[in-house]
């Protein structure tokens, strides 16, 4: 919707690249896009190049000096980015080269910081306009796009209000609510403290924001923390788990 501003619609083309993960939702609510904005559209099925990878690496025997060392396991964590490299990697580029054009990067902030965005995947492509949003902004501007820009619901309300799932899983089912590992009204705000604020926030601030019940006024976060975690264990991991991957340890 965004490119759409700038761009011609015959010169946009909208990619849809299911797996057996994609529920009908969301796949019609891609398709719902591409008719509002008028472009050209298309579906590339992902399931049958995943498939064909399992089936390779089955076969891939590790030799050092021709005798058997060993095979490359694919874990199901793996497996779940195989999807997303093979949809920037093969397809969208092959579509870019075959349709005269490059292909966009849409990942956001969020998932940046902290690697959720796959290498060689979602953060593949030529430009990436929403590259330094927190994904509550990408949400505000697809709110300002609809309202300000179009004056209409050129982007479906169910992209907005739907879960946010990567889909690369059965446990990533949006018709069951279950969705990205990421809590955006309190992550995006986490982040954010570790990185932008000019007095970086540190795990032992947040920790002692959240002994005094305070974390919301030091953070900006719209929602109630203590509300997300059953306990205080289960925040100091989560809180462990993403400092971690932000800080590179």
């Amino acid at each position: 919707a965004l490119y759409a501003t700038v761009l011609p619609p015959e010169h946009i083309l909208l990619v849809n690249m299911p797996s057996c993960y994609n529920s009908e939702m969301t796949k019609g609510l891609a398709k719902e896009l591409a008719d509002n904005l008028g472009c050209l559209y298309t579906v590339i099925p992902v399931q049958d190049s995943l498939e064909l990878t399992r089936r390779q690496f089955s076969d891939a025997v590790l030799y050092k000096n021709d005798v058997e060392s060993g095979r490359l396991e694919l874990t199901s964590f793996i497996e779940e980015n195989i999807p997303a490299r093979d949809r920037s990697s093969r397809i969208l580029a092959a579509a870019a080269a075959a349709f005269g054009g490059v292909f966009t990067c849409n990942a956001n902030k969020a998932e940046s910081s902290v690697g959720y965005a796959t290498l060689y995947g979602d953060s593949a492509g030529f430009l990436a306009a929403t590259a330094d949003l927190w994904k509550h902004q990408v949400y505000d501007l697809a709110r300002y796009l609809n309202d300000e820009v179009f004056k209409r619901e050129v982007i479906p309300r169910g992209s907005i209000d739907i879960v946010p799932s990567a889909e690369l899983s059965s446990n990533q089912d949006i018709t069951k609510g279950q969705g990205d590992p990421l809590v955006y009204p309190y992550h995006d705000y986490l982040f954010a403290a570790f990185i932008e604020r000019w007095q970086r926030a540190t795990p032992e601030s947040i920790l002692q924001w959240y002994a005094d019940g305070t974390p919301e006024e030091h953070i900006g976060c719209p929602i109630k923390v203590r509300d997300l975690f059953p306990d205080a264990a289960s925040f100091i991991a989560d809180l462990e788990k993403w400092w971690r991957l932000i800080a590179g340890f």
